[in-house]
Parts: C-alpha cells; sequence; structure tokens
C-alpha cells in the first residue's frame, strides 16, 4: 500500500505496513497539499505582470550579487598567488 493510498483511507492503523507504521510513529508530521491561492492574479492582467517584473529584477539582483561575489573571490585568489610568485623573483 502506498503512503498516498494510506492517508486516503484515513491512515488508521489497519492499513499500516510494518515499515509505514514504524515511520510514522517515529516521525509524526503533518502532510498537506498546497492549494492555488484565491488571490492568484489573472495570468496577463496589468497587477501580474508588474508581480512579474518585481520577481525578475530580485532575480537579476541576486545573479549580479552572486556574480560580483564570485569574481571578487577569483580576484583575491589570483592576486595572492601573484605576489608569491613576485616575491620569490626578488629573492
Amino acid at each position: 500500500m502506498s503512503i498516498i493510498t494510506w492517508i486516503e483511507s484515513g491512515g488508521s492503523a489497519q492499513h499500516r505496513s510494518p515499515a509505514v507504521s514504524t515511520h510514522i510513529t517515529q516521525y509524526p508530521c503533518t502532510i498537506t497539499m498546497a492549494a492555488r491561492s484565491k488571490t492568484a492574479l489573472a495570468v496577463g492582467s496589468a497587477p501580474w505582470i508588474e508581480n512579474e517584473r518585481d520577481q525578475a529584477q530580485q532575480f537579476h539582483e541576486l545573479e549580479v550579487e552572486e556574480f560580483g561575489y564570485a569574481a571578487r573571490n577569483e580576484l583575491e585568489w589570483l592576486n595572492e598567488h601573484m605576489a608569491e610568485i613576485f616575491s620569490r623573483d626578488q629573492r
């Protein structure tokens, strides 16, 4: 019996397999399904477009920040190794 079938049957003890029973008693949790929000914006409406643009801008800003962090780390690494090379040459 699958976990979905067990949940649909009400999760009674008579339908539990030993493995599922052990897992459920050791790790109690609530399983919920995500439902579509009643306040979902109509696709293509002005508020929907504005929301999409805001999300795209936030994504872009995050990507720029992550790229800047990676580039800064690479330059620091390069500077450290170039300094090491130049210090060896002066010895």
